[in-house]
């Protein structure tokens, strides 16, 4: 009877196990993919022509800024998320583009003071953006909705 016990108590705790660890798999798969999408926002097609490379984020502003998810408050939420993070940074790197085409000034001030773009995770209420040693950083409000170039454009237009 301990024997079945012990047998039922392993069992479970494999299956518990199994199922933590699909989770964290599913979880990284997930990171890999929505920062591909963001790296292709970010420099273009990895085979992409030189328009479309020009038409990326670091080819519209001169740079060869990094972009990346802060995933640790993501992480928090139940996954899977009931928005997606990609359309956010998407949104935001689309933003930050735009600001860079509509003139030199912003085009040469983004290269001289952003080299890495964040999107962070924040909550209900949560929605900022911030600019520190470098790093831009947009915290999503899914509440907020995504961010759109005209806040971009004004934030970064009194901060640079």
């Amino acid at each position: 009877m301990q024997r079945s016990n012990k047998i039922v108590g392993l069992t479970l705790v494999s299956l518990i196990s199994a199922t933590a660890m699909a989770e964290t798999l599913a979880q990284k798969n997930f990171h890999k993919d929505t920062e591909k999408a963001l790296e292709v926002d970010l420099n273009g097609p990895a085979t992409g022509s030189p328009e479309q490379k020009a038409k990326s984020v670091n080819g519209a502003c001169g740079t060869s800024m990094t972009a990346v998810y802060d995933w640790a408050g993501f992480d928090k939420l139940p996954f899977p998320l009931s928005f997606a993070p990609s359309q956010y940074g998407h949104e935001f790197l689309f933003a930050v583009e735009r600001f860079c085409t509509l003139s030199a000034d912003n085009k040469s001030a983004v290269a001289g003071k952003i080299h890495k773009l964040v999107i962070a995770y924040g909550g209900e209420g949560k929605f900022s953006f911030a600019l520190s040693n470098g790093t831009f950083t947009y915290t999503i409000d899914p509440k907020h909705g995504s961010t759109n170039g005209n806040e971009v454009r004004d934030w970064l237009g009194s901060h640079l």
